[in-house]
């Protein structure tokens, strides 16, 4: 087979647009492929029918070039953000913050996700308790384990001499400390961010309420939490086919 041949067969894929960002004092530098697909607001500023570009080629964006770190982040992998510590829990201002860009930026899956709180359902927390008898001893945890200690003073009996042929042994009350110990885990169920589904656990009430919230559209190759999403995504691959098309 000749070179032309092979070259016919498997023809050059064709190079992602670079996209220039300035948003508020920070440059980003992106692509169309990735900006396009779920923000409708970039679908629209980047559609050439409107003159936004800046001298030097690039768009200014008035946001918290800390906020949109996480815009871009997701729009990249399409991977639902979660703000968590154990020690602290989930960063809720955070999230109240990134609603606020999800919603300017027009991205509907990532607003969903953050307006019906649906960060909460990724992240589990196991408990076991057990009581325990004098001072705690080292132990090793695995990162995604905490443990706490509630000491209180208690007493028990012990028998203080052995009793004589049919005599009634004697016992006495001693201090004792008893520890009532608490482990905690933190699960975390990766595919609630990748796919933004759960796995439900119908004896649990909160959780008991909640469905698959996306499904699978072969046709456009991607997870999606409605039909109309699914056909605004697919009117935004189209947008970025066009602009291509016009700039070539």
């Amino acid at each position: 087979m000749s070179n032309d041949e092979g070259t016919a067969q498997n023809p050059p894929r064709t190079q992602a647009r670079q996209i220039t960002l300035q948003v508020g004092e920070r440059r980003f530098v992106t692509t169309l492929q990735t900006l396009v697909p779920e923000s409708n607001f970039f679908a629209s500023l980047l559609s050439g029918r409107w003159d936004d570009a800046l001298t030097d080629g690039s768009y200014f964006i008035d946001a918290d070039p800390t906020l949109f770190e996480h815009i871009l982040r997701y729009l990249r992998r399409r991977v639902l953000p979660i703000f968590y510590d154990i020690s602290k829990g989930h960063d809720h201002a955070l999230y109240l913050a990134l609603l606020e860009e999800a919603k300017y930026f027009q991205i509907a899956r990532l607003q969903e996700w953050l307006e019906n709180k649906k960060y909460l359902y990724a992240l589990s927390v196991e408990c076991f308790i057990e009581e325990d008898e004098g001072t705690p001893c080292p132990t090793t945890l695995s990162t995604d384990t905490s443990v706490e200690y509630y000491p209180e003073w208690g007493t028990k009996r012990v028998q203080c001499m052995k009793a004589r042929g049919d005599a009634d042994a004697v016992y006495d009350e001693e201090p004792m400390l008893r520890l009532l110990v608490v482990k905690k885990r933190t699960v975390f169920d990766m595919q609630a961010c990748v796919a933004g589904q759960f796995q439900i656990d119908n004896e649990s009430e909160p959780f008991s309420e909640i469905e698959e919230v996306s499904h699978w559209c072969p046709e456009l190759g991607g997870w999606y939490d409605t039909d109309e999403e699914a056909e605004q995504n697919y009117i935004n691959d189209n947008v970025i086919r066009l602009i291509e098309e016009n700039s070539s």
